[in-house]
């Protein structure tokens, strides 16, 4: 797993949760707790992740509903911009 990517992915969960990167798992399913991170509130995380996926490789972009599938983890997200950020 590249950490860089993970620490953005870390960093910008826990900007929209409202808690401190280092309190952030992998193992943490976005939308329970600690995070609870809703649907309109995802909406905003796969603004942040999108931008980050087109300005590293302009032919790629990331969808919400990519974002929506039923218990989807932290680290599941992080496996999922790897794949967007190759080139």
């Amino acid at each position: 797993m590249n950490n860089e990517i993970q620490n953005t992915v870390i960093t910008v969960i826990a900007a929209i949760a409202g808690i401190n990167p280092q309190q952030v798992e992998l193992e943490y399913k976005i939308s329970g707790p600690p995070l609870k991170i809703s649907n309109p509130d995802i909406t905003y995380l796969a603004m942040a992740l999108r931008a980050i996926v087109k300005s590293s490789n302009s032919g790629k972009t990331l969808k919400k509903r990519e974002l929506t599938k039923s218990g989807i983890t932290v680290k599941q997200i992080v496996e999922l911009m790897e794949t967007k950020l190759k080139p």
